[in-house]
């Protein structure tokens, strides 16, 4: 280091007091910035680094805007102490630092962890954003698009009912993405978001746990960003076909990062049954530690049936380690069960349905119809019909709520239309009232794990 290095480093150390908002700053940009030399990205020289760190630090503590500005530098301690984060996933961070201001509130774009599968945004808000115990903070209109070629992704984000107090955490709260796995679709690495934000105000309510007595909006925000620490997420491709009950189910891959890991299946075409659900565990083959007691999965693809079946290894023992899945059971629905259609001018389904009856049917103002259901396995049954149904004419409208009634092995349940339909209307099985079939062997299938990775918050 030349003399003129070594006064510049004695100035910062003997003159100057380092505002409490940049704890950690210089530390973590000389991490960043050796992480970025080895990549070869940047050049930079410690003088330059030097002066830079004198004109913040001079600057914070004699001008007032820029000491305001300040504030936008997240302060990664902060975080990780706000959000539990794991910090085997610190160097994975892009630390963004953004702002987006609305009138009287800010909301800090601080953090993002991704890989091009999945994203999970970190924001900060402005001190002036408060939530009390029954109050949430609701995020709307909320769109995220490629900077370059404007494509949306936002329907890609599940925004939940809104943000409770319970998980504002010292005002730092995460939205999250993510994109079917196994899928060729990726997210970009430059993106725009916008998106309104208004606060629900709130009370304890007597029949359910809070209702709304007022609203607050914050306004609209906006943000672009580049994502540098984006990777690909790696695919450890399996391809193990099973025979289920004369049916094959497929064992694709299993994907991994540090924002999940998802086992991926997929149902060969021409089976002649659907595979409704699969029972069984997923075990730490050395230890036979239960890593996961269900294989209830998710579907991520309805027009070429794959499901994920979502994994926390942080209890596996070893790294790498190896899973064994166990299959013992299996549910299976009939295709040409799948489909029924209701003509509500005959007040008939157009085919017999195996543990499904049509006992009420009328048709007026409302338009109501009834099953008796035989339900053999409770445990995963979740209605009887998908959320979705089709008219004659092609449209689609969404299911309404099912009105349930136990009558020991059987339930009655009954849906209210909304309106007289005079049209027919197709109907599609979720097969979770199908009885659960054991099979004569359990299916052991190994699974190599070549890196642990525990979900971040």
């Amino acid at each position: 280091m030349n003399p003129y290095e070594d006064s510049l480093k004695n100035l910062i150390e003997e003159n100057i007091t380092e505002p409490s908002a940049l704890s950690g700053v210089e530390e973590r940009f000389e991490k960043r910035f050796r992480k970025e030399r080895r990549k070869k990205r940047i050049k930079i020289s410690s003088a330059v680094t030097s002066l830079l760190l004198i004109f913040m630090f001079i600057t914070a503590n004699t001008d007032t805007a820029w000491a305001e500005n300040i504030r936008k530098i997240p302060v990664l301690k902060d975080f990780l102490s706000a959000m539990s984060f794991l910090t085997p996933y610190e160097d994975d961070l892009d630390e963004l630092g953004l702002l987006s201001e609305s009138g009287d509130y800010q909301m800090y774009l601080q953090y993002a962890l991704s890989d091009d599968k999945n994203i999970r945004f970190y924001f900060e808000t402005s001190e002036n954003i408060n939530l009390d115990d029954y109050d949430r903070l609701k995020i709307e209109h909320f769109k995220v698009y490629d900077l370059k070629t404007k494509e949306e992704y936002g329907q890609y984000f599940y925004l939940g009912e809104a943000v409770t107090s319970g998980n504002f955490n010292d005002h730092y709260f995460s939205l999250m993405g993510m994109l079917p796995p196994g899928s060729d679709l990726s997210f970009p690495e430059e993106l725009g978001i916008e998106f309104s934000a208004v606060i629900l105000r709130g009370e304890a309510g007597t029949k359910e746990y809070y209702k709304v007595i007022g609203s607050e909006a914050l306004g609209e925000f906006s943000f672009e960003l580049k994502l540098e620490n984006m990777i690909e997420r790696p695919r450890n491709d399996i391809n193990v076909s099973l025979d289920l009950l004369g049916n094959n189910l497929i064992v694709k891959s299993l994907e991994t990062s540090s924002l999940s890991t998802i086992l991926l299946f997929e149902e060969e075409p021409d089976n002649k049954d659907r595979i409704v659900s699969i029972r069984g565990k997923v075990l730490d083959a050395e230890t036979g530690k239960v890593i996961r007691d269900n294989l209830d999965y998710q579907v991520f693809s309805k027009a070429h049936p794959q499901y994920g079946i979502f994994l926390d290894l942080s209890r596996l023992s070893s790294q790498p380690g190896r899973l064994e899945l166990v299959i013992d059971g299996v549910k299976l629905l009939d295709k040409e069960e799948e489909y029924i259609t209701f003509t509500p001018a005959e007040k008939t389904v157009d085919k017999s349905m195996t543990n499904i009856e049509l006992t009420t049917y009328s048709t007026g103002y409302k338009t109501l119809l009834g099953f008796k259901v035989t339900i053999e396995d409770p445990e995963g049954f979740d209605g009887i019909f998908h959320y979705e149904y089709e008219t004659g004419s092609g449209e689609k409208k969404r299911m309404p709520m099912g009105s349930f009634q136990n009558l020991g092995e059987y339930r009655n349940i009954s849906y209210i239309f909304e309106e007289d339909i005079n049209d027919t209307i197709t109907l599609r099985r979720t097969g979770s009232e199908m009885p659960l079939q054991k099979l004569e062997q359990p299916i052991r299938i190994p699974i190599d794990v070549p890196e642990e990775f525990e979900p971040a918050p």
